[in-house]
């Protein structure tokens, strides 16, 4: 276990955007205004953010961010989070949601995202530009 951990924190991680031939072989289709992340580790995919855009409500939506079991809490899932938002602000988008399993509402939160009711289950963050606007 020991041995698994240095190798990881020694290898390094790229976080990418997936190729379509690469989302092909999974049997994946790419819809429109959508985009899907990898985190890899020597070659090896470990991690994966699937994102969109919802243009008529001007929101972006994260559905699902996984990492493998034994590269958690190594910050790879914050990365894939961070490419998504790195999406969504390339596309004129200032607002995010996401709607968690139970497990990782917490990991939302530590990434800035606030639940606006305990009735939804939808979380949402704002970027920081617009939170400075609404501060002034």
């Amino acid at each position: 276990m020991i041995f698994l951990t240095e190798k990881i924190l020694k290898g390094r991680i790229v976080v990418r955007t997936a190729k379509q031939k690469e989302l092909t072989a999974f049997g994946l289709e790419l819809p429109k205004n959508s985009q899907v992340f990898f985190a890899l580790h020597e070659r090896n995919i470990v991690g994966i953010c699937r994102c969109r855009i919802e243009p008529k409500r001007r929101e972006g939506i994260i559905s699902a961010i996984e990492v493998s079991k034994g590269f958690k809490t190594k910050g790879i899932g914050h990365k894939l989070l961070g490419k998504a938002h790195a999406y969504f602000e390339k596309n004129g988008i200032k607002r995010s949601s996401v709607v968690p399993d139970k497990k990782p509402k917490k990991f939302y939160q530590k990434a800035g995202y606030t639940q606006l009711s305990k009735k939804s289950q939808r979380i949402f963050r704002i970027s920081p530009k617009v939170r400075r606007r609404h501060k002034k």
